[in-house]
């Protein structure tokens, strides 16, 4: 019997170790992976919503980054690329190609001071274009009534064919 409980207290300690072990390397990986930081990997998306926004200074008609198949696009976006998996913004990165290229590097004016007319002016344009349109509208139907209410003085001939036939429909009846 005491060599069984030998035996037995053993295997116990056997399995104290293993699972002592099998818990170490748990921790030991827990906290390499939060010591490692983290480089996710840009998407192609990423680049894209971020050189959509940018015009290419390459000369070629003056396109969007995104949309220009040139060499200095494909520069570009690499440039973009490389900021955004060193951790910078959307923003930050705009803001720094603004700072070299000015506003004219941007696809779309900044809505802020004299810019924002070209965000407002369309919107004035519609409203305006809607009020003659309804004032004009409620003109022609105004005349309209006038012409067709029977206290009005229109000497068409076939106002007067039925005015003529009235009164003899009148006549006949008496």
């Amino acid at each position: 019997m005491n060599s069984t409980s030998k035996q037995s207290r053993l295997k116990q300690r056997q399995r104290r170790v293993h699972r002592l072990t099998i818990l170490s390397m748990f921790v030991a990986v827990a906290v390499l992976t939060a010591a490692v930081p983290v480089s996710a990997a840009v998407t192609q998306a990423q680049v894209k919503d971020v050189s959509g926004g940018l015009i290419c200074y390459c000369g070629c008609a003056s396109k969007v980054v995104a949309m220009c198949g040139c060499a200095t696009a494909d520069k570009i976006e690499e440039d973009i690329a490389a900021q955004l998996e060193s951790g910078q913004t959307k923003e930050e990165i705009v803001a720094a190609y603004l700072a070299i290229h000015g506003e004219k590097g941007l696809a779309t004016p900044i809505a802020s001071g004299f810019n924002l007319t070209a965000w407002l002016m369309p919107i004035f344009a519609i409203l305006i274009g809607g009020f003659v349109i309804q004032t004009t509208v409620v003109r022609w139907r105004a005349q309209k009534r006038s012409r067709d209410q029977p206290g009005s003085d229109v000497s068409d001939e076939t106002d007067v064919k039925h005015q003529s036939r009235i009164l003899n429909e009148l006549e006949e009846l008496d």
